[in-house]
């Protein structure tokens, strides 16, 4: 602003900063207050305090030079500004602008890794019952806009405000027809108004976000902000009888969740090309394969009073293909696609859903299991519970925080539990086969292993991760301490029953003891640390908070870090809390880019570093480990992440679109492992 001619053009010249409302959890809640404010001034603050008063807010200045202290730095990880550069940047704003959409809660936390969220101790949420929009982060609170701008006009003096971006978003089916738009503009801008009429603060304009739908960086064209409407057209899906499942409902309403708008319709086209697939199987050396039942294409509606005959071939024939080419065939029978029929009469939190699996399983065990041996119920259900049912962002998107994801998962287990035992009385006598379940988890390192609060905080998340639907299995009731927490956490809320459902002494008999083996994905870990709690649901109620350690290696294209001995230990944990069952690695795996093709040394680095940990956890630790599955064949469709990440082993050219297999140097570095079953030496 000080270099050059002034006084010639007489314009003005500002900076437009982003923020959104922090409203305290409990105004009556001193913490909660200050939070608040800290993470306003974390926030805006940030560089809006420079430019207003020549530095950074005193609160940012003292918890970041403290921390830093703490952490053995010789100087503060916040850069200071010299006298020269506190007279260049102080009082340069002529009018400060507002990129303002929506509001979430704040709470104090204990902190967490080093940086700018870490920093700030400050928790959010956002309210489920707030409206929501089609993107999962913006939903319409107007009152916290006019706060936020009386909070700006107290803070800086009643500066110019001029609001630069203010919109909605909606799906890219919704049309002309933007009446949720409507709602928002017409409740924001009575609040703008409300703050300059009432309140007096100095608003001298406002812009709404957008003119037209745009390219809305990280999400595409899936979100749509703005007030005329660009038309882009769709292809279409279906074949051989299948029915409609939650992911194709999720991804055909084109969900701004997804990167570049992705569907599986056509994916890997695993159903045309399962030959090839069984090819680079044996050519790898591998000498078994999990895949997974679609439960639609067997039963289009989820149930069994109607079968596809075209489905049940279609897994006749890759069975087949696979034990002629001396490859086992490992089935799952649930990764995540529920007939959307079932989802209609309200998806996993409905119980008779319990019953309807058992129905699928049976169904599955009489066509498949003369010739399948291992079976696996479910996989990750803590992912699609508490993703599916409480954050929203997989299908079917429901955002139920508090308790959905626990109704989620009580159903699962009762359905594990109902399928095990017809397995058990009907078809194991006959088929000898064995049937397990797969979860997923990271494992949880203590901030500091010799700190008891860490180290229980640890234990902690493990048993709210992976006990949480391990502990029924093995003992017929989930952990003590999520019983004990969950329900007192539930009373505190004003609730008569706890938000974790039980199980009835019928139900106890029916699920305990049903694991013969126990399946396992894993691909990397967290630094844990204990927390003051948070907002109701499964992340709040176990009173941990964690983070990734920068100094891990990062995949190329996501956000996991690489820590192996987290493998060994989680094994480790698993067998002493279990009694060291007969366990599957039935996912692991690295993540690299779609640009990155076939020279993937980063993948086989991985591999060697965690195969060689696991090999530590058998032959030295004594862990029951059976077997070990890389995840994946071949570069597929990723879920939220669509083709963007690439676990195979195999690349897929996805954009000339003739999905050929070609093998990656992991596949060839796997063919060595598996033909030595390990590395000859520790």
């Amino acid at each position: 602003m000080r270099v050059g001619k002034e006084n010639q053009q007489q314009g003005k010249v500002g900076i437009t900063l982003d923020s959104n409302w922090n409203e305290p959890l409990d105004r009556n809640n001193a913490s909660d207050v200050a939070a608040s404010q800290r993470a306003l001034k974390f926030n805006h603050g940030w560089i809006a305090n420079p430019l207003f008063r020549g530095e950074y807010p005193p609160i940012m200045r003292k918890m970041v030079d403290e921390k830093s202290a703490a952490e053995g730095r010789a100087e503060s990880r916040l850069p200071t500004f010299s006298p020269e550069w506190v007279n260049i940047i102080n009082g340069t704003l002529d009018f400060l602008g507002l990129n303002h959409y929506t509001t979430n809660y704040g709470y104090a936390t204990s902190g967490g890794a080093p940086g700018h969220d870490g920093d700030a101790e400050v928790g959010g949420w956002t309210d489920p019952t707030w409206p929501e929009s089609a993107a999962s982060w913006l939903r319409v609170v107007p009152w916290g806009f006019r706060r936020l701008l009386n909070w700006l006009a107290m803070e800086y003096g009643n500066p110019a405000i001029y609001v630069t971006e203010n919109g909605f978003a909606d799906k890219d089916t919704d049309g002309l027809d933007d009446q949720g738009r409507v709602d928002y503009y017409r409740k924001y801008i009575n609040e703008m108004l409300k703050a300059v009429k009432i309140d007096g603060v100095n608003v001298k304009g406002y812009t709404a976000w957008s003119l037209i739908d745009n390219f809305e960086w990280a999400e595409g064209y899936t979100q749509r902000f703005g007030v005329h409407y660009v038309d882009i057209i769709n292809g279409a899906w279906n074949e051989q009888g299948r029915g409609e499942s939650i992911w194709d409902t999720f991804t055909h309403q084109k969900n701004t969740i997804i990167t570049n708008a992705a569907t599986g319709d056509l994916a890997c086209d695993s159903y045309h090309r399962f030959h090839e697939d069984v090819l680079a199987l044996k050519n790898a050396g591998a000498q078994f394969y999990r895949f997974s039942l679609s439960w639609s294409r067997i039963l289009p509606n989820g149930l069994d009073s109607n079968i596809n005959q075209a489905g049940i071939d279609y897994y006749n024939r890759l069975i087949n293909d696979l034990i002629e080419n001396k490859i086992e065939p490992i089935i799952t029978l649930y990764h995540w696609d529920l007939p959307q029929a079932l989802q209609d009469v309200g998806g996993w939190p409905n119980e008779d859903l319990a019953y309807y699996f058992s129905d699928y399983a049976r169904l599955a065990f009489k066509h498949f299991g003369d010739r399948v041996k291992t079976w696996i119920t479910f996989n990750e259900v803590w992912v699609f519970c508490k993703f599916g049912y409480g954050s929203g962002a997989h299908a079917p998107g429901l955002i139920q925080p508090a308790e959905g994801p626990y109704q989620c998962a009580h159903t699962v287990i009762k359905a594990h539990g109902l399928a095990y035992r017809i397995y058990e009385t009907e078809f194991r006598k006959k088929q000898q086969g064995k049937i397990g379940i797969t979860l997923d988890c990271i494992y949880l390192e203590p901030r500091d292993g010799n700190n008891a609060e860490d180290v229980a905080a640890m234990h902690r998340g493990l048993k709210f991760n992976h006990g949480w639907i391990a502990n029924p299995l093995f003992y017929g009731e989930y952990p003590p301490i999520m019983r004990k927490m969950v329900d007192e956490k539930s009373i505190a809320e004003g609730r008569s029953s706890s938000r974790l459902p039980s199980f009835d002494a019928r139900w106890t008999k029916i699920i305990n003891g049903t694991v013969d083996f126990l399946g396992l994905n894993h691909y990397s870990s967290m630094i844990v640390f204990p927390t003051l709690g948070g907002p109701p649901g499964q992340d709040g109620d176990s009173d941990t908070g964690n983070y990734q350690d920068v100094k891990w290696p990062p995949f190329l294209s996501s956000i996991h870090r690489e820590f192996p001995a987290g493998l060994r230990r989680l094994v480790n944990w698993i067998a002493n809390e279990y009694g060291n069952p007969p366990l599957y690695i039935t996912e692991s795996g690295y993540a690299d880019r779609d640009t990155d093709g076939p020279d993937d040394k980063e993948r086989v680095n991985y591999y060697r570093s965690y195969i060689n940990e696991i090999l530590k956890a058998v032959r030295i630790d004594k862990v029951n480990l059976q077997a070990y599955t890389a995840w994946s064949l071949m570069d597929n469709f990723e879920w939220t992440d669509g083709y963007s990440q690439r676990f195979g082993v195999h690349y897929i050219d996805f954009a000339n679109g003739n999905l050929t297999r070609v093998p990656k140097s992991s596949a060839k570095f796997l063919a060595k492992v598996f033909k030595d079953n390990g590395f000859p030496k520790l």
